[in-house]
């Protein structure tokens, strides 16, 4: 059973728009402290933790494959004075999930409507990070419309893969012959936390992240190669 209340909903509008860029279906999945959507092709994934949702419930694991159009439908229509509360129960068989979707007035019992949307099981191929196997070596905040931008440049080219390197002040994003886009401390295009001490800079894995703040941004963990969008 899954029960999450975000009391100012509006501020989850917008969040989908850079995954439906890559693709129109994902997979949604609710673990005891997050709430993660991913896309089904070049693997971006936007994370909601726990402190996020002004109520946050999880009994167990819940994971179900969806059309983000209509989760991202759902969000755009919270008004600025409702709370979005969000439940979600799968059927026996793990087969199904249905989400129920319900506006609630501020300072009010009054509920504008109630919205369902019934999820299937998530396809064998869809690729999911396990989170807890990763090994965080830095973290980079960069704004959403940045972000957005990152994941367009590339989407556009097709490009399923995308070196991020992260040295001293700077993370730079580039993929073959494509333009590089660079982001820069100075310029203040993004924050980096246990920057590189060698000079030698770390590859990056990446993935979408809203931390309490609830301002979108990505962070990443080393990898040795070439690292996949995500």
């Amino acid at each position: 059973m899954i029960g999450l209340k975000k009391i100012q909903g509006n501020q989850l509008r917008g969040l989908l728009s850079p995954l439906m860029r890559i693709g129109n279906h994902g997979a949604a999945i609710w673990v005891h402290d997050s709430f993660t959507v991913s896309t089904e092709s070049i693997t971006v994934q936007l994370r909601l933790e726990y402190p996020c949702f002004d109520h946050y419930v999880c009994s167990e694991p819940t994971r179900t494959w969806l059309n983000l159009h209509h989760l991202d439908h759902i969000f755009s229509s919270t008004a600025g004075d409702e709370s979005l509360i969000m439940s979600a129960l799968t059927s026996a068989n793990h087969r199904a999930t249905n989400m129920y979707f319900v506006y609630e007035h501020h300072g009010t019992d009054t509920f504008r409507s109630e919205t369902n949307l019934r999820g299937c099981a998530i396809p064998h191929h869809h690729r999911t990070v396990n989170k807890s196997e990763l090994s965080y070596q830095a973290a980079i905040g960069i704004p959403l419309q940045e972000f957005r931008c990152i994941i367009w440049h590339f989407a556009e080219h097709r490009t399923q893969f995308v070196e991020a390197h992260v040295m001293d002040g700077q993370v730079r994003f580039r993929s073959g012959f494509f333009e590089d886009i660079v982001l820069t401390t100075e310029g203040g295009g993004c924050t980096i936390a246990n920057r590189p001490e060698n000079g030698e800079g770390w590859s990056m894995y990446i993935r979408t992240l809203v931390p309490r703040s609830t301002a979108p941004a990505w962070c990443g963990c080393f990898i040795p190669e070439l690292i996949r969008l995500t």
